[in-house]
């Protein structure tokens, strides 16, 4: 998915809350209420996991944008693009599915549930034509992914009848090409199975072995660290959180100098407080280590 914009590479929940200051993260994870709300955690984890279309007509509901270096507006404009081409060329691959990574990266900015799901159901509509044409291309089964995460969003508890085909369009991106997008087949796997409720499909052995997977394939890829860390305070392990935190400290600097630019900025915003509320988290510790 090496073609992928930096700004779809780390949501599968993608228009989600990056920062970890507390644990769970607000409006992103799962509510950790008790055992009585465990109808309620399964909604959470579908509606803010991932962790946003239309042609024509249905164009004109998209919010406008004034500012033009915006995300929004970015989204925007590629969008409009993608849509032109691949209405001028219905039966082109390459247009069919950068038109369904154009739905996503526009749903990302989506002020509304209904806007949401109408660009969704177009990138799927585009993705699953794209896999008919070829079941090989990887970019179409790992936009088909993140399409069917951003209708989960707008789903409710409706949503778990998705994880299935979310989990499937993963894993056959996977096999076709585990690098694209940063590694981000097995990035969103292990967010899938990180997050997911144990009695769905959470599975902590299957997320660590993605995640670790993830940081493996593209080291220097911040989300990918950031994920993991997040994984391994959920699953109580401080001591693995500090290593490998020490790890992304000492690349951080490096990482951005080398991330720069108006495509890298959206992503910055969400990286940095991550970075830094794990390193408050972890500050206790190392206290008394010192």
């Amino acid at each position: 998915m090496t073609t992928a914009t930096p700004n779809s590479g780390s949501r599968l929940a993608p228009g989600s809350d990056q920062s970890t200051t507390d644990w769970p993260p607000c409006n992103r994870r799962l509510s950790r209420a008790g055992p009585n709300l465990l109808f309620v955690a399964a909604y959470l984890f579908i509606q803010t996991w991932f962790s946003a279309f239309s042609i024509g007509a249905e164009e004109k509901q998209i919010s406008n944008v004034s500012n033009n270096v915006s995300p929004a507006f970015n989204a925007q404009r590629n969008f409009r693009e993608a849509a032109n081409r691949y209405a001028n060329e219905p039966q082109n691959l390459e247009a069919a599915w950068q038109f369904g990574q154009a739905c996503f990266d526009l749903a990302e900015e989506a002020k509304t549930k209904a806007e949401r799901a109408r660009l969704a159901d177009r990138g799927i509509e585009a993705c699953r034509k794209a896999v008919k044409m070829d079941d090989r291309c990887a970019p179409a089964h790992y936009y088909l992914g993140m399409n069917l995460g951003q209708l989960a969003r707008t789903k409710g508890l409706g949503a778990l009848k998705i994880v299935g085909q979310l989990r499937s369009a993963f894993e056959r991106a996977r096999e076709l090409d585990e690098r694209q997008d940063y590694a981000g087949p097995d990035r969103n796997l292990g967010l899938l199975f990180r997050d997911a409720p144990s009695w769905t499909i959470g599975d902590r052995k299957a997320a660590q072995e993605h995640l670790v997977k993830a940081v493996s394939i593209a080291p220097e890829y911040p989300d990918n660290r950031l994920e993991l860390i997040e994984g391994y305070f959920k699953w109580g392990d401080r001591t693995s959180a500090e290593a490998e935190l020490e790890t992304l400290e000492e690349l951080w600097p490096k990482l951005q100098k080398q991330l720069t630019g108006p495509k890298w900025e959206p992503r910055w915003k969400e990286w940095q407080p991550r970075f830094e509320g794990f390193q408050k988290k972890l500050e206790k510790t190392r206290k008394k280590k010192s």
